[in-house]
């Protein structure tokens, strides 16, 4: 926790272990490193610009903010989780 809210620690670092992560060429455990391309804050900056544009093109439409939630005109009954 003290990582997500200290004000005094680097932004766009990744951690694991309690370690700051090595950048490497490759994931080869699938566990340890980081790979360069999740350091660049320029495509970090991009990505926020297109989900922020996505969600405001959602709300525009009308969409719900959970695909799961069902529809107030359902006409089927639910059974919270129990089968018949």
């Amino acid at each position: 926790m003290l990582l997500a809210t200290a004000p005094h620690l680097p932004t766009g670092r990744y951690f694991e272990d309690c370690h700051e992560a090595v950048v490497v060429e490759q994931i080869t455990d699938g566990l340890h490193g980081v790979m360069a391309y999740a350091l660049d804050s320029v495509a970090a900056e991009r990505l926020w610009d297109i989900s922020l544009a996505l969600i405001a093109r959602a709300r525009a439409s009308g969409a719900t903010s959970s695909p799961a939630t069902p529809s107030s005109t359902s006409s089927t009954s639910s059974t919270s989780g129990t089968s018949g």
